[in-house]
């Protein structure tokens, strides 16, 4: 949907192609109603423009090679992400209404304990720590996104060594576990990024009885 300026004054029809690169910084509110936004390096290139009746379009995708991804869980916990590769925006037409292709990861570093008591086991060590990816991918508009969540565990196949971890395929497992039970992922989504860890079993809800100031954490 265009974008109506008032006419008077610019009887003209401007038409304006654009190509970005990297030093270019975008920002941009993804989500108007959390105040959720982006902000990062952005390459491609994107058609403006304007009708003499003041008819504003834009065309184009926008890559966004790095950046942060402000996001909001729950209308409460409040968390920076860092945007992964290949994450972009498309425009048709209506400047404020892109298409998201948006991806953020939350790295944490946790004990693994918590996590494999849901599959029934136990460790070793039960101070055994490892990285995990909380990803969230964020599509639709930013009038109406659409949020999906994945964990990852990156083995050696995908760089695990980089993050120090030890590629259990027990871990491995119990994370494929999760992402196949939706009420399990919505629980770890919330335990991972209010309190950077995984909900053990027999721990619920109930247990998470604290106030805002969990935002600064």
């Amino acid at each position: 949907m265009p974008v109506a300026a008032p006419a008077e004054g610019f009887p003209f029809h401007l038409l304006l192609h654009l190509e970005t690169n990297e030093n270019l910084t975008l920002k941009m509110v993804i989500d108007p109603v959390t105040g959720d936004w982006f902000e990062g390096t952005s390459t491609g290139q994107i058609t403006f423009e304007q009708q003499p009746d003041g008819s504003i379009y834009l065309n184009g995708r926008l890559e966004l090679p790095k950046g942060a991804y402000r996001y909001t869980y729950n209308n409460w916990i409040k968390r920076t992400l860092d945007v992964a590769k290949g994450s972009s925006l498309f425009w048709t037409g209506d400047p404020y209404t892109p298409e998201l292709n948006l991806t953020a990861q939350y790295k944490v570093r946790c004990p693994v304990a918590p996590l494999l008591s849901q599959s029934g086991l136990e460790v070793a060590n039960s101070n055994q720590k490892e990285t995990f990816l909380l990803n969230i991918n964020v599509s639709g508009t930013p009038n109406k996104p659409e949020i999906k969540f994945k964990i990852d565990y990156p083995t050696a196949t995908d760089g695990g060594e980089f993050y120090g971890n030890s590629g259990d395929e027990a871990i491995t497992s119990a994370v494929k576990n999760i992402n196949n039970d939706p009420a399990a992922l919505t629980q770890q989504v919330f335990s991972l990024l209010a309190f950077n860890t995984f909900l053990g079993k027999g721990a619920s809800y109930s247990l998470f009885n604290i106030g805002a100031e969990i935002n600064n954490l």
